[in-house]
Parts: C-alpha cells; sequence; structure tokens
C-alpha cells in the first residue's frame, strides 16, 4: 500500500514521519498531494498538523533524555550538553520557529525538549514556521504553475 491509496492520512504519516529523526523530504509529499489535485487548504492543514505533531515527538526525546544514553554510550560530554542547554534557552523562540529547516529542525527541536523549553511556546512558533513553509511550498507552486 502506498501513501496515496491512503489518502490524506498517507499524508499526514508522511509529513509526522518526516518530522522525526528520520531524513525524508515532506515538501515532496505535499507537492504530490497537490499534483494529485487534492486541495491546497486541506493539504496545508493536515501536512502542517502531521509536521507538527512528528515534532513534537523529537522534543520529547530530548525532553525525557535522549542525552543521557549519548552520554552513556560516549556520543556527548555532559559540558556540552549544559551548553546546548543555556543555548536553547536563550534562542528558544527563534530554534522552534526555525524548526521547518532541512536536518537542522530536527536538532532544534530536540534541543528544545532537552532544554524543556516551554511546551507551548514551542508548539505554536513549531506550528507557525512549519505553516508558513507549506504555505509558500502550496500556494507559491500553485501560482508557479498558472504562470507557466
Amino acid at each position: 500500500m502506498i501513501l496515496q491509496d491512503l489518502g490524506l492520512l498517507g499524508l499526514f504519516l508522511a509529513t509526522f514521519a518526516s518530522s522525526t529523526i528520520l531524513p525524508l523530504p515532506s515538501e515532496a509529499f505535499v507537492l504530490g498531494f497537490i499534483a494529485l489535485k487534492y486541495d491546497g487548504l486541506v493539504v496545508l492543514l493536515v501536512a502542517s498538523l502531521g509536521n507538527t505533531l512528528g515534532s513534537l515527538t523529537t522534543y520529547y526525546l530530548g525532553y525525557v533524555g535522549l542525552t543521557k544514553i549519548l552520554e552513556y554510550f560516549g556520543h556527548l560530554e555532559h559540558k556540552k550538553i549544559l551548553y546546548f542547554k543555556h543555548k536553547s534557552r536563550k534562542y528558544g523562540a527563534l530554534l522552534a520557529f526555525f524548526s521547518f529547516l532541512p536536518f537542522f529542525g530536527d536538532i532544534f527541536v530536540l534541543a528544545l525538549g532537552l532544554a524543556r523549553y516551554n511546551l507551548a511556546t514551542s508548539v505554536f512558533l513549531i506550528a507557525l514556521g512549519k505553516t508558513l513553509r507549506y504555505t509558500i511550498v502550496i500556494f507559491g507552486t500553485e501560482k508557479l504553475l498558472q504562470i507557466f
């Protein structure tokens, strides 16, 4: 079964998975559903929700102690963890908003969880950034297609 067969649930699952630590291109899934003639606003809402909720799983990993596991296996020094916590608290709003960036966004969200940055603020700014990105991708693409 492919994502297209699942319809909007497939889009939700794909965008959810792509905002965890899995390196999947969520924009490609979104554009695929636009190409399949799904309503742009519906795609925007489903993709934004899936991607935001997926980011919250990464936040949770940081919050509950993925860093303790990495520290135990020697991948992170305690001093570096404290440094990242401090910087994440200081720049948390920016990290949350720019969590839509490929690769870095997952690290940003993990750092927010590690720092135990305010969850409500994190959710709002993560959702805002991701929704703006998908708005540009969806409606920008639709405008470009109208021109050409």
